[in-house]
């Protein structure tokens, strides 16, 4: 009952900087994923470092967060000096890591 009585009583929300970092081998799908959480389906081929956003439906807010969603290029030697921009000190505590991996090669 005391924890009922928290989650009703509470009036914290979710904050509206939350990120997605979506990392994957080159073709494994990262920008076709994040396009079809947006609704699009005629996904543009990235490159390097691409940043999208998801509205993001929440019944207890009057607002539509966004949800930010970082793609770095599967490239480790170019993308790796990117990473710094996609996840912060201040950020990590709400950001997730989305590891992508094409089941052509899952190995």
């Amino acid at each position: 009952a005391s924890i009922l009585r928290d989650v009703k009583s509470s009036t914290k929300k979710a904050p509206a900087t939350k990120s997605l970092i979506v990392l994957g081998d080159n073709e494994s799908g990262r920008t076709t994923l994040v396009a079809k959480l947006q609704g699009n389906e005629d996904p543009k081929r990235g490159a390097g470092l691409e940043y999208h956003y998801i509205d993001v439906k929440d019944d207890d807010r009057d607002d539509t967060p966004k949800l930010g969603v970082w793609i770095l290029d599967g490239d480790v030697a170019c993308s790796a000096p990117l990473l710094k921009f996609a996840l912060k000190a201040e950020t990590v505590e709400n950001s997730i890591l989305l590891l992508v991996a094409s089941m052509t090669q899952p190995w």
